[in-house]
């Protein structure tokens, strides 16, 4: 398959084209239950589409098949710059709307074919199967929610990024109070309401 990037191409022009490129990779597998995938083969490399193996779930973690992948203004960066990845091959990508394939028997919370959207982890756990720019990626329940039915899978994809921006900015940026509350208190509630 060709290559993503073009090194003398406008920066625009690297995302949309990363943008085609996971499109492209999701269409791939479409087809069959191969694991297609967006593979940074070594630092400075350009993308490939590949296949690659279908990832086993570890504690606290799910296999998740993305049906919308979010394509982040930082993802050409990471690429380009080789910024946070250490370990290479890699696929970026972090954030995903996906089913639920499987889960390791220590994650009660997600069951086989539930909606869900969720980050990744890919940039602090330098794991090639928590790569959202693939078919199929490990994620860590803690880092996941349940979709509602009143919400596509396109809208759940930029769900993780945004909720972590928005507590950034109230918790670390302006200070607000976080109230603590054990998961099981009568304060709890879901996050992701319809």
């Amino acid at each position: 398959m060709g290559s993503v990037f073009s090194p003398n191409a406008p920066k625009h022009s690297q995302l949309h084209t990363t943008q085609q490129q996971a499109s492209q990779t999701l269409a791939m597998a479409s087809a069959d239950d191969a694991n297609a995938a967006a593979v940074i083969a070594s630092k400075g490399a350009r993308v490939t589409v590949t296949t690659r193996p279908v990832p086993t779930p570890s504690e606290r973690q799910m296999l998740v098949r993305n049906r919308a992948i979010a394509c982040n203004p930082v993802d050409w960066k990471i690429q380009e710059w080789s910024l946070f990845v250490n370990k290479y091959p890699t696929v970026l990508g972090s954030d995903v709307a996906c089913e639920v394939v499987s889960v390791d028997p220590s994650v009660t919370h997600f069951a086989p074919e539930d909606r869900v959207t969720g980050y990744s982890g890919v940039y602090y756990n330098q794991d090639i199967d928590h790569g959202a720019w693939q078919t199929y990626t490990i994620l860590p329940f803690l880092g996941s929610s349940k979709l509602p039915p009143s919400m596509s899978f396109e809208q759940g994809a930029v769900f993780p990024t945004s909720m972590a921006a928005a507590a950034v900015a109230l918790f670390h940026v302006l200070a607000v109070p976080l109230e603590q509350h054990p998961a099981d208190s009568p304060q709890h509630h879901d996050w992701l309401a319809s």
